[in-house]
């Protein structure tokens, strides 16, 4: 669809300034601000949506996806709680609370929100491969597969689902997703994201059975339109290391050296996406001294402030 969210910011503010008692206005105009990354701004315009009416479901959803968007996990949570209250097979609330405990590393309650709303409505690709990506995340990789093929048959296009089985499965030459693949990328029309992620689906099956030519032919095809899809700003990188050299360079660090009063001792877990960070955690906080608390969003939000002026 066209994203044309400035159009639809002008649109609406008209709109909203000829009906202000309308909240359907305030919910699209702060819908464009989110999308733009105005979250601050979409805040605002959702805040008055809901004053205007506070059992507009989708007012409360969307503001409560923005507080998620800005950190602010508790008023989040509360917001998707009350739409739940309000409408108890209310699919979006589910899904994205759901998103929300799973951003948190909090896999076993994303999961059990992801199964109500599938009891609301199992029809839905998405809250499948949502699930299959929790149960994945917790090494379950039986029903991670099982989710994942259950959103294939739903919707034979929902390749990141094929992707997904490809990470955890090793491959024989006469495997039957790979056949169902190969024929899916001959026979039928996908979009160019949904052929990058098949073309990557297919490229470790083949280096799996070992036949590295085919790996490579497909690895190629992925990466080339995986780079035609990436906008990648280098002026932008050079600047991003040139502020957090700039700054860091003015501290002082000897002001801090005696200040830390804090006799609780923390411990970080730092890697990359897919290093076994998230197992990691698991393990420690299994001790009966050690609280897990997730992905905490200080350190994120701070770079944002400090270091990114244009997301």
């Amino acid at each position: 669809f066209v994203k044309k969210y400035n159009l639809i910011i002008l649109e609406t503010k008209k709109a909203i300034k000829k009906y202000p008692n309308i909240s359907i206005f305030y919910n699209m105009l702060g819908l464009a601000l989110s999308s733009l990354g105005r979250f601050n701004d979409a805040k605002v315009i959702l805040q008055k949506g809901y004053s205007v009416n506070s059992n507009d479901l989708a007012i409360i959803n969307n503001l409560a996806n923005v507080f998620k968007n800005t950190y602010k996990y508790k008023e989040a949570e509360e917001l998707y709680k009350l739409s739940i209250s309000k409408k108890n097979d209310y699919l979006n609330a589910y899904v994205n609370y759901g998103n929300l405990k799973r951003d948190l590393n909090k896999f076993e309650e994303a999961i059990e929100l992801y199964k109500k709303a599938l009891i609301n409505n199992n029809k839905v690709p998405s809250i499948h491969y949502m699930l299959a990506m929790a149960y994945q995340s917790l090494g379950n990789f039986k029903e991670a597969e099982n989710f994942a093929k259950k959103t294939i048959k739903i919707d034979t296009k929902y390749t990141k689902a094929d992707l997904l089985i490809s990470r955890s499965r090793k491959y024989t030459p006469k495997d039957s997703h790979l056949i169902e693949m190969n024929e899916k990328i001959k026979n039928i029309n996908l979009n160019s994201l949904e052929k990058i992620d098949l073309y990557f689906a297919i490229s470790k099956a083949y280096e799996d059975i070992g036949e590295m030519g085919q790996c490579f032919e497909y690895l190629e095809k992925g990466n080339e339109l995986k780079r035609k899809n990436i906008s990648f700003d280098l002026k932008f990188e050079q600047k991003t290391f040139r502020d957090i050299k700039t700054i860091f360079s003015k501290i002082d660090f000897s002001e801090y050296k005696n200040l830390d009063s804090n006799n609780k001792k923390i411990i970080f877990i730092l890697g990359l996406p897919r290093s076994g960070t998230t197992l990691t955690e698991q393990i420690i906080s299994s001790h009966s001294k050690v609280y897990g608390s997730g992905e905490l969003p200080y350190l994120s939000s701070i770079i944002n402030k400090e270091f990114i002026s244009d997301k």
